[in-house]
């Protein structure tokens, strides 16, 4: 089930402050934002999954911020190909979070 989850939510957000356009929100962006953040989402488990393999406690803050490139630059690709940019993921994920009706668009 589509979560939203914290992580997926913020690993792309853009930094607070910049300027925010009015987006078209229509079924098919809807579509494609469902779709990239199912995959950002998967992207956020395999990325756990592979830091709890190595054992955090011995995980090197140079591997952690890798991982953690590494993930942005996958999630970038897998957004973009949904057909979404960068912005206006980050313009439907504010939204979900503000805006009830939308977030169950979302996830239905």
């Amino acid at each position: 089930m589509l979560g939203l989850s914290a992580f997926a939510q913020e690993a792309i957000l853009p930094p607070q402050g910049e300027s925010q356009q009015k987006i078209q929100v229509d079924s098919q962006s809807i579509d494609r934002f469902a779709k990239a953040v199912v995959k950002v989402e998967d992207l956020q488990k395999e990325l756990q999954a592979k830091m709890e393999s190595k054992n955090a406690q011995q995980l090197s803050q140079e591997e952690a911020q890798a991982a953690q490139q590494e993930f942005q630059a996958k999630a970038e690709k897998v957004i973009e190909k949904e057909g979404i940019s960068l912005e206006e993921y980050s313009q439907y994920v504010l939204l979900a979070q503000q805006d009830k009706n939308f977030r169950d668009k979302v996830i239905n």
